[in-house]
Order: structure tokens, then sequence, then C-alpha cells
């Protein structure tokens, strides 16, 4: 199910959402705006998102 804080994000503007993909470890989502930071990045909408490098 959708947090609060996910739904949030649904309406930020993309480029307001960074992908720190360059972290193996934690694959970490981040707002700009608000330096919220979600993590494990797969806990999110419940859906793997793998952004770890290699």
């Amino acid at each position: 199910m959708l947090s609060n804080d996910s739904l949030h994000l649904l309406h930020q503007p993309a480029e307001t959402l960074t992908v720190l993909a360059t972290d193996p470890k934690h694959g970490t989502l981040e707002t700009v705006e608000s330096g919220r930071r979600y993590t494990p990045a797969s806990d999110w909408f419940g859906v793997d998102m793998n952004y770890r490098n290699g």
C-alpha cells in the first residue's frame, strides 16, 4: 500500500526526484526539496527497483 509520502512524491515534478544510482548498497531515492530519503528502494510501491551498479 502506498504511504502518504509516496503519494506526495507522485505529484512532484520529475526534476525534484533524484535517484542516487551511484549508491550500490542502498539504491536510495531522495527528494531534492525535502531531502527525505527512502531506503531500501525496493520498499517503494512493493516493486524491486534495483539501482545497483554493474
